[in-house]
């Protein structure tokens, strides 16, 4: 599944835009990983849990994409 970058998510702590820095393997299971997004100013400050596996591939990105989204909705009303 290609990952979407949203171009809306920004850091809680400062409201700079964040980027995805690192998609590490989960520690104890073979069909998800950790995806860790990282602020120039802040460091890491947001790591998603994404199934990696194909037959879910879609679903997965649609409910990546709503999180990114309610992400976005409370950054920018806090």
């Amino acid at each position: 599944m290609p990952l979407i970058l949203p171009l809306h998510a920004f850091c809680p702590k400062c409201k700079k835009p964040i980027r995805l820095a690192l998609i590490e393997p989960h520690p104890t299971r073979d069909d998800v990983a950790h995806h860790v997004f990282d602020c120039a100013r802040c460091g890491p400050v947001l790591t998603i849990v994404e199934n990696i596996s194909e037959e879910t591939a879609e679903v997965i990105e649609i409910d990546y994409l709503r999180t990114m989204a309610r992400i976005s909705r409370v950054m920018a009303a806090g």
